[in-house]
């Protein structure tokens, strides 16, 4: 088969692009042939087999000219390469020209994020953090997620999205988004776990009982900033202990502000980018791998990469990961964006509490 990948927006580090990249190895090595049309803001990406667009987009107010000038683009690599099946992955950029362009293929969605049906992707109030049910109305400008406009642009998306009957099938990778779809009003959700490959060193390395390791985007949404104050009230009775932190993001300067207005910097370093390849050493040495999502995550690959290194998770009570950690052997889990708790969990990691699988 011909297989087409379509993704609106390349980032390196993303968990959407891990899943990419390992599932076409996985079909390439059934013989499939693949390819993949996305856009980016990088000059220096380059990936075999694609069509790259090399511009900045706009999540919600793209403008039309860019619109057209992507559905021509993807139009014409559509029938040059003549695909047997179109495999959609995020489409929060571009849904009016990926859609139209896509009819009379086969297609099919794997949605990475709850930003299809929800306009910050966040699933969680602005104004209070509390848990949104994800139904689109209202609430999302009374409780101040969005602006207005945002959300009548927004609103017309998503109203677009579920009339189109581009889309044959949607795969999630979390019961939890399955469930917020459908009662969205999504039609032909199924549940479709992650695919997983892992990169495994031979070397043994010896765990780190007082070391905890973050792995991914420095984004707002994903809760270091409570991880750091957390760390700030532990070290107070646990001074030997450390938190490592691996990833980019927009909010790495304002992140170790933080740890520098605390003195964290003998507890708390920032590793900024590893290379997956790499990744392995992290996990085999951590004595517990720290996910303190404030939004609902889908499912975490560092979640599920930990857990085949069986480094024990600490992880927000919430979506993907509460699904993920189902026993006391693979994690335990606080409540989400509750700092004494966490603190609670971590201390129960470092007396013992909490046993490595083995």
């Amino acid at each position: 088969m011909r297989i087409l990948f379509l993704h609106d927006k390349y980032v390196e580090n993303g968990g959407a692009e891990r899943c990419i990249s390992i599932k076409r190895d996985e079909l390439e090595r059934e013989k499939h042939k693949t390819f993949l049309f996305t856009s980016t803001e990088k000059e220096d990406l380059r990936i075999k087999d694609s069509k790259i667009l090399r511009f900045r987009t706009n999540r919600f107010f793209g403008s039309y000219i860019q619109m057209i000038y992507v559905y021509f683009k993807l139009r014409k690599y559509i029938k040059k390469i003549q695909p047997d099946l179109i495999f959609i992955q995020n489409n929060h950029e571009f849904p009016y020209p990926f859609l139209k362009a896509c009819k009379g293929y086969k297609t099919i969605q794997r949605v990475h994020d709850y930003g299809i049906i929800c306009p910050t992707g966040w699933c969680v109030y602005k104004d209070n953090l509390e848990i949104c049910d994800g139904k689109m109305g209202i609430k999302c400008l009374k409780h101040k997620c969005v602006s207005l406009p945002v959300f009548l642009s927004y609103f017309l998306k998503l109203q677009y999205i579920k009339r189109s009957r581009t889309v044959k099938e949607y795969l999630a990778p979390s019961k939890t988004l399955r469930n917020y779809m459908l009662n969205s009003g999504f039609k032909h959700v199924s549940f479709v776990r992650y695919p997983l490959e892992i990169e495994d060193g031979k070397e043994n390395i010896k765990r780190e009982r007082n070391l905890f390791i973050y792995i991914g985007g420095l984004y707002e949404h994903k809760g270091i900033h409570l991880l750091i104050e957390a760390f700030k009230e532990l070290v107070k009775t646990k001074p030997s202990a450390k938190l490592e932190i691996i990833g980019l993001g927009p909010e790495e300067y304002s992140l170790k502000r933080i740890v520098r207005k605390y003195n964290l910097d003998a507890n708390i370093s920032f590793l900024g980018k590893v290379e997956h390849s790499r990744l392995y050493k992290y996990y085999k040495k951590a004595a517990a791998v720290i996910v303190p999502s404030i939004w609902i995550e889908n499912s975490p690959y560092v979640v599920l990469e930990s857990l085949h290194f069986k480094a024990p998770v600490i992880g927000s009570d919430i979506g993907g990961i509460k699904e993920q950690i189902t026993d006391s052997k693979k994690g335990i889990l606080f409540e989400r964006n509750n700092k004494r708790d966490l603190i609670s969990k971590i201390l129960s990691k470092l007396n013992g509490k909490i046993e490595n699988e083995t």
